[in-house]
């Protein structure tokens, strides 16, 4: 309460099994919500590794005690983020959670999931959000939101459905990745086709990432009204040796009218509705950003791992 310069006593806000990661927060009206997973571990003739619950948490004490509730249950399912949408008035969850939900099927893999509570008690179904097929091995993972002022949602996550190896095996996050993305404009009951942002594919043995630290950068979005921008973790300028990795941008766009001139789709028809264009792929974050007239704060954060509505129109051709 006084800007930092004190605080109080570290305490304990919850003993139970929540694997790797955190509890996200939002304050909203005074009351402390978190979004967080409890895991259970999975018999060992299991061909996955846990079975967990996607829980939501409440707390009106500064979090000294909580009431819990239950959002969803799967296997593997991880990360859950939480979100306040304001032109709803109601709490977003987004997660990855493997999609065939039976711990002794040979196949199946992450998929990113969506529900809202308006009161934090009643949850509604959980929606899949990536719109390839189900079942085959190929992961969907880490994703990140954003809400604009109008209400629309955009998601954006880490995709391996073009990897053209062998799926990934146990404690494997495969070996090639896009980023994608999808948008809303129902809150979250329909999402748009899926759209791969990066123009050249992801090479996950380059860098911090499979069994090397088990640390992943997630991707970030941020939105407004007639377009969004993506960021994410790129290595195409790594190899072996230097195992390098940059920061890429890909925005895109609702209104062709706010794309910078010089960009790919600045002299595109109008875009309209539901329909996006692919604006290009920079690196140099700060260049686009001020050509865009965008202020972003991004933050890159390292997380350990545990274990259709509208056609989209894409411009030809590499920026």
């Amino acid at each position: 309460t006084d800007g930092g310069a004190t605080f109080s006593q570290p305490f304990m806000m919850f003993d139970k099994a929540m694997g790797f990661d955190p509890p996200y927060p939002v304050i909203h009206n005074g009351t402390l919500a978190v979004s967080w997973h409890e895991t259970t571990n999975l018999p060992s003739s299991s061909n996955f590794f846990t079975s967990d619950k996607i829980l939501f948490s409440t707390s009106t004490d500064n979090g000294k005690t909580w009431t819990d509730t239950q959002v969803a249950s799967g296997i593997n399912a991880d990360t859950p983020l939480l979100a306040y949408d304001t032109t709803r008035n109601r709490y977003d969850m987004y997660w990855n959670m493997n999609g065939n939900n039976d711990p002794n099927a040979s196949v199946g893999d992450l998929d990113i999931f969506f529900s809202s509570s308006a009161d934090g008690k009643t949850w509604t179904s959980p929606v899949r959000v990536n719109d390839d097929p189900k079942n085959t091995g190929r992961d969907q993972n880490l994703p990140e939101m954003s809400i604009t002022a109008s209400g629309r949602l955009d998601m954006v996550w880490y995709d391996d459905r073009n990897d053209p190896f062998p799926p990934a095996g146990p404690g494997n996050v495969g070996n090639r990745n896009d980023l994608y993305y999808a948008s809303s404009t129902d809150g979250g009951a329909t999402w748009s086709k899926n759209v791969r942002l990066n123009d050249v594919t992801l090479n996950r043995t380059i860098g911090t990432w499979n069994n090397q630290y088990f640390i992943q950068v997630p991707p970030a979005v941020v939105s407004a009204d007639t377009y969004a921008v993506a960021v994410w973790s790129d290595t195409r300028n790594g190899d072996d040796a230097a195992n390098a990795q940059d920061l890429y941008a890909g925005p895109v766009a609702y209104d062709v009218s706010t794309i910078p001139a010089g960009l790919k789709g600045a002299s595109t028809g109008a875009y309209t509705g539901s329909d996006v264009a692919i604006v290009g792929i920079v690196i140099g974050v700060a260049g686009l950003l001020a050509g865009a007239g965008v202020v972003m704060l991004l933050t890159v954060m390292a997380r350990r791992r545990a274990a259709a509505a509208g056609d989209v129109k894409v411009p030809a051709g590499p920026s």
